[in-house]
Order: structure tokens, then C-alpha cells, then sequence
């Protein structure tokens, strides 16, 4: 086990890097001059040369790589141009409003995909298994941002059951029963596809499981068919679902953008909304990489996992 989780780690280290060039040549792509806008619009030309100096802008590509790589293996990711304040600070703090919303999001997606792909591969060709598919396939293709629309139109204007924005009340106490009011409905938004995508592969995995040979063999002892299910099958059937949940995880996070800007979600997403329409670069390039190196780490974790519910993993690796 040992042996598999340092191959794990090292492996993840070339990953960590490829992201970290991609995040910062994607950034440098970007149009505009970031020492123009921190100079503003009435900066002379030897205002922003010197701007461009101080921040290293002038000097060759894989210099400035070097050395904004090397600040941030330390935790310097720059500062905000727009608040002039350490982006560190500000990508963490948000940070952890956006893991509330897609730790919330996980939670809704398995509480729904799971069970509705277990009760659609149990009745296979029912009237249940087809609405199941349905669903599924609606809740796959639909828009996040159009779901959210729609819920705040629903359960907010017309029934007025949740709060449409914002993470507390202005006037409450700010608990942890105002705090799940509120998170409600973006991470029912933000779940929708995770929950179409774990009741697909739930059923699929299921559906094979119960025709393998020691399922048989349980049902031939005469064991009842719920106790089949559960005790035999269900268990190796997760086992791809577990991985799935690993990777929809680092989509909630990057897909919390759009969710957060409908609900005015006060999280690492909604601010780099706001970012990019400031042109603050190094805010919406530390975030990024703050985001892609969450999900680099998450599908390390989650192999992990895998790894100790199938030791055939690691004793194949």
C-alpha cells in the first residue's frame, strides 16, 4: 500500500506543474496590459513602463514563470490589482464559502443519484426505470444557470419557500439552520448534473453486478432478493461510483462560478466573476490555480480510496 500511494504522489507532482503552466500561459493570452490598467487610463507611457518593470512584466516569458511559480510554492500569489490586497488571503477566504456550496452540492447528488440508480436497476424495464432514464438524461443536459433560474422562480418568488440570494439573513442570527435555508437552493442547482450522472453509472454498475456469478449463487441459497442487493451486490457496484464522486467534486468546484453569480453566493467563484470583469489577473489566475490544484488533489484522494475498498488496485500497480 505504501508503494502505491508514493507512485500516487509522484505522480501527481508532473500533473501539479502541467496546471500550474497552463493556468499562467492562459493568463498571459488574455488581451490587455495588466500595468496599464494598474496605472489607469491617464498613466503616461513611462508611468507604465515602470509599472511593467516593478512587476517583472519586461522580462522574458520563463523568467516570469520562474518566479511566479516559485511565490506560489510558498503561498504568494500575488496582489489583487483592483484591492491592492494579497491574493492568498482573499482566493482562501472565499474558499471556503464555495467548499460549503460543494460540499452541499455532493451531499444532494448522492442523496438523489444514488438511491434513483439503485431503484432503476432493481426494476429494470418498469415504468420507474424509464422515468429514472428520463430524468437522468434531462438533468445531464440542462444549463446549471437555467436550473437555478427556474428553482428561484418556483421556490422563491412564487412559493416563497427559500431565500433566492446571499448565504445569511441581514437580519438573523446567522446559524447554522440559517446557513442551510440558504444553502438549499444553489446546491440542489449545482447537483443536478452530479445526480443525473451517479444515478446513470449507479444503475449501469448495478445492472452488471447482479448478473455475476456469486449474486447467482446467493439467490440459489434461497436469500431474500433485498438482502441480495445490499449485502452482495451493492457493495463492489459503488465501488465506480466512489471514483465518479471524486471527479463530480472538482466540477462542483469549477462549475460553482455560474451558480454563485445567480445566487449572489458570496464564494471563490463569484469572485472571480468579478475578477475577470475588473481585469485583475493575478486574482483570476491565483484562484484558478487554487481550484485546479484542489482537483488535482481530490482525484489523488479519492484513488486512495479506491485503492483501500479493491486492493486489486494497488496490487495491480
Amino acid at each position: 500500500m505504501l508503494r502505491f500511494v508514493v507512485g500516487r504522489v509522484l505522480a501527481t507532482v508532473p500533473v501539479l506543474l502541467g496546471v500550474s503552466v497552463v493556468v499562467f500561459l492562459t493568463m498571459k493570452l488574455i488581451p490587455g496590459d495588466a500595468a496599464q490598467v494598474l496605472a489607469g487610463p491617464q498613466a503616461t507611457r513611462e508611468q507604465v513602463a515602470l509599472i511593467r518593470e516593478s512587476l517583472g512584466l519586461n522580462r522574458p516569458l520563463y523568467v516570469q514563470y520562474a518566479t511566479w511559480l516559485g511565490n506560489a510554492v510558498r503561498g504568494n500569489l500575488g496582489r489583487s490589482i483592483e484591492l491592492e490586497a494579497p491574493v492568498t488571503a482573499m482566493v482562501l477566504d472565499r474558499l471556503k464559502n464555495t467548499l460549503v456550496l460543494a460540499i452541499g452540492s455532493a451531499v444532494f447528488a448522492i442523496a438523489i443519484g444514488v438511491p434513483i440508480g439503485i431503484l432503476s436497476a432493481t426494476r429494470r424495464a418498469s415504468l420507474l426505470d424509464r422515468a429514472s432514464v428520463v430524468l437522468a438524461l434531462f438533468g445531464n443536459s440542462m444549463p446549471s444557470f437555467w436550473l437555478g433560474l427556474v428553482l428561484i422562480l418556483v421556490l422563491s418568488l412564487h412559493l416563497r419557500l427559500f431565500p433566492s440570494q446571499g448565504m445569511y439573513s441581514l437580519r438573523g442570527s446567522a446559524g447554522l439552520g440559517d446557513l442551510v435555508w440558504h444553502l438549499t437552493l444553489p446546491a440542489l442547482t449545482l447537483s443536478g448534473v452530479p445526480a443525473a450522472v451517479l444515478a446513470r453509472v449507479t444503475r449501469s454498475s448495478l445492472l452488471e453486478t447482479l448478473h455475476d456469478d456469486y449474486v447467482r449463487t446467493a439467490r440459489a441459497k434461497g436469500i431474500a432478493e433485498t438482502r441480495v442487493v445490499v449485502r452482495h451486490a451493492l457493495g463492489n457496484a459503488l465501488l465506480p461510483v466512489v471514483t465518479l464522486v471524486g471527479i463530480q467534486t472538482g466540477y462542483l468546484l469549477g462549475g460553482s462560478i455560474l451558480v454563485e453569480t445567480v445566487f449572489s453566493w458570496p464564494g471563490l467563484g463569484l469572485q472571480l466573476y468579478d475578477a475577470i470583469g475588473a481585469r485583475d489577473l493575478p486574482l483570476v489566475q491565483g484562484g484558478v490555480l487554487l481550484v485546479a490544484s484542489l482537483f488535482v488533489c481530490i482525484n489523488l484522494a479519492v484513488d486512495m480510496l479506491y485503492a483501500h475498498l479493491d486492493p486489486r488496485i494497488r496490487y495491480a500497480a
